[in-house]
């Protein structure tokens, strides 16, 4: 219930500020709304598969008493890296309750998340909405470590947003947000999308990823392109025999069905200028791509492309919301054409979340008031950690 609470307050934000162009009480809207990420967020109790595991494994630092207690404990081992170690030691020396750790990451991410959003988004409430329904749930339940990640990778992504390229204070940002978590690697190559342009050359590539992804794929893991370090390596050994995270194999249909779920997020996308946040946002449209088409693990790449795509999403939405027909590299399209793509969208991402397999994880959602328990995500727990 309290999921469905927000979406509906955030629509109204996005009709009242985004589309309506009212200002009286935006900025408290906005503060209320980041206010209520926060808590929901922090006081959220057994609310994800992972975030119970972090839970869990926190215990584990009640036997920390020096450098050498970490590694004789394999504390680094299981994709612990040093900087997630080092917060969770700190934070069961001073509070000894992991609840106070996952306040804190909820309190880091979105403050993060919302000022980033209101620095660079045109319609901030319509790219928060995007957030909330695409990886909502999942970046505030599920995978702490690599939100605090994300949480850096936006506070260094503005560095490159300027006239003026701060590529060291980038690169220093990225390298804590990868001892946060590995799958920040990829992050090294954003500044490559200032010179990068996204034509009809983009269209190729994407082309390319859809039909040859699986087999380019398992070409670059055997080749140990990823082979960054051994744990890394194994990881991807591992997704790639996975049932749940492996390559499929597309028939035409598929393919078809494919390009139909793509249509949404090319439109949010191409409707704006060119910029550098437009051109990172392409990442995220070729890295679904790809994760359609081959390891399903690299979703972990678009957890960190998201919020550039939000943002180039909410100028997109600027432009559709204009009475006159609108062109793109494409062709013309009319307004209300494109905005009952855009609601399709929300409403089938919506339903999907809902329908998950696993979306016990997140339903009902259980705070540390009430500490409620749900059976059948506890046995989940049990049987994964």
């Amino acid at each position: 219930m309290v999921y469905i609470l927000i979406l509906i307050y955030i629509f109204f934000l996005v009709i009242r500020y985004d589309v309506r162009n009212f200002n009286e009480g935006k900025n408290t809207n906005y503060h209320i709304l980041w206010g209520v990420f926060v808590l929901v967020a922090g006081l959220s109790y057994h609310v994800g598969g992972d975030s119970i595991g972090y839970e869990i494994s926190f215990n584990n630092y009640r036997f920390v008493h020096s450098l050498d207690d970490v590694y004789d404990g394999d504390l680094l081992a299981n994709s612990k890296e040093p900087l997630w170690v080092l917060v969770n030691i700190l934070f069961f020396k001073v509070f000894g309750d992991f609840q106070f750790l996952k306040f804190a990451i909820a309190l880091f991410f979105n403050t993060t998340v919302f000022w980033f959003v209101k620095k660079h988004s045109s319609k901030p409430f319509f790219s928060i909405l995007l957030y909330a329904v695409i990886l909502g749930l999942h970046l505030n339940f599920q995978v702490l470590r690599e939100s605090v990640a994300i949480g850096f990778f936006l506070i260094a992504f503005d560095n490159l947003c300027g006239e003026k390229k701060k590529y060291f204070r980038y690169y220093l940002l990225i390298i804590i947000a990868f001892l946060f978590h590995r799958f920040a690697f990829v992050l090294v190559i954003v500044p490559l999308f200032n010179i990068i342009r996204m034509n009809w050359g983009f269209y190729a590539i994407l082309a390319f990823f859809l039909f040859a992804g699986p087999v380019v794929n398992t070409l670059m893991v055997e080749s140990g392109l990823f082979l960054l370090n051994d744990s890394l390596a194994r990881s991807f050994e591992g997704f790639m025999n996975s049932d749940e995270y492996g390559a499929e194999s597309l028939t035409i249909f598929g393919i078809a069905a494919t390009l139909l779920k793509l249509i949404p997020l090319w439109v949010l996308i191409f409707y704006c200028k060119d910029c550098f946040i437009r051109r990172t946002s392409c990442a995220y449209f070729l890295v679904y791509v790809l994760n359609i088409v081959s390891i399903g693990i690299f979703y972990r790449f678009n957890d960190f492309f998201l919020f550039p795509f939000v943002v180039t999403a909410a100028e997109s939405f600027k432009n559709i919301n204009r009475p006159s027909k609108i062109k793109t590299e494409m062709a013309r399209y009319s307004r209300p054409a494109l905005n009952i793509i855009i609601v399709l969208y929300l409403v089938f991402t919506i339903v999907g979340n809902i329908t998950y397999k696993r979306s016990f994880e997140y339903f009902p959602y259980s705070s540390v008031i009430t500490k409620h328990v749900v059976q059948e995500r506890e046995n989940l727990l049990y049987y994964m950690w």
